[in-house]
């Protein structure tokens, strides 16, 4: 079961890279992208 899910969202992260490719974004802009919602998340938890 937890191997389905892994799988999955594996699947979902390729896609959205993918796509992420496909409006132009280069993979440096992806990763700062999510460690910025990241780093929003967190202190809006606090």
């Amino acid at each position: 079961m937890v191997i389905e899910t892994g799988e999955r969202i594996d699947k979902e992260w390729v896609g959205l890279i993918l796509t992420a490719k496909k409006i132009g974004l280069t993979p440096e802009e992806i990763h700062s992208y999510l460690q910025q919602a990241s780093t929003s998340n967190q202190e809006s938890s606090k």
